[in-house]
C-alpha cells in the first residue's frame, strides 16, 4: 500500500511539469465521474472452507464533487459517490436430505461522502495537475470513517468543459481495515473567477 502511495506522488510530480498559471484562488469547480474500484484488505479476502466459500469484491463507481479555490494552490470541497460492492457465496458440501443450500450472487450500491482538498501542482491554460487528499463516512454494511488520497489530471478540452482522470486509494478504518484503489474519469465544468 505505501509503495503503491509512492508511485502515485511520484507520477504526479512527473506530470506536474513546472508551468503554474495564475492560481485556483476564487475560482470552482463542479465534476462528475465515473470509473471502477478494486478492494484489498481483509473484508476482500476470499474464504474457502470444508463446504462453504464466499467472496466480497468492489465494482463500479460513479459520483460527484464540488471544489472552490481557498488559495492560488488549495481547493476545498465535498465529494458524494455510489460505491457497488458484489457478494458471493456457495455451498460446497454433500447434500443432505430435508435441506437445501442456496447459493448467493448479490450486489449492493452504497452512498459515501467525504470532503476533500486539491492542491495545484500546475494550472495553465489547457491542463492541471492536483494532488488530493479527503476524508470521508464510508458505508459497507456499518458507516466507517475512511481517508483517501491521489492525483487528478484534468485536461480542458472547450472553455467550458474539462476532463480528468483520477486515480485514488481510500483507506476504510473498518473492524477489518480494508483499501479500495480507485481509477475514475470525468467531466468538469470550472465556474467563478478565470
Amino acid at each position: 500500500m505505501k509503495k503503491a502511495l509512492l508511485i502515485m506522488v511520484v507520477a504526479s510530480l512527473l506530470l506536474a511539469g513546472t508551468a503554474f498559471g495564475q492560481g485556483v484562488k476564487g475560482k470552482m469547480m463542479i465534476s462528475g465521474y465515473g470509473g471502477y474500484t478494486i478492494g484489498m484488505g481483509d473484508a476482500f479476502d476470499d474464504y474457502e472452507g470444508e463446504n462453504y466459500s464466499f467472496s466480497t469484491k468492489a465494482g463500479i463507481t460513479f459520483g460527484g464533487m464540488f471544489h472552490y479555490g481557498l488559495t492560488e494552490k488549495i481547493m476545498l470541497g465535498g465529494e458524494a459517490f455510489f460505491q457497488s460492492y458484489k457478494f458471493e457465496s456457495e455451498y460446497t458440501g454433500p447434500s443432505i436430505p430435508g435441506f437445501t443450500f442456496e447459493d448467493a450472487d448479490e450486489s449492493e450500491t452504497k452512498l459515501n461522502f467525504g470532503a476533500n482538498a486539491l492542491y495545484a501542482m500546475s494550472d495553465d491554460e489547457k491542463k492541471s495537475m492536483y494532488l488530493t487528499a479527503g476524508v470521508g463516512f464510508y458505508d459497507f454494511g456499518d458507516t466507517e470513517i475512511g481517508f483517501n488520497g491521489g492525483f487528478m489530471y484534468s485536461q480542458k478540452v472547450s472553455p467550458t468543459v474539462n476532463v480528468f482522470v483520477m486515480p485514488r486509494i481510500h483507506i476504510v478504518m473498518a473492524d477489518d481495515m480494508f483499501e479500495l484503489i480507485q481509477i475514475v474519469g470525468g467531466v468538469s465544468i470550472p465556474l467563478g473567477a478565470k
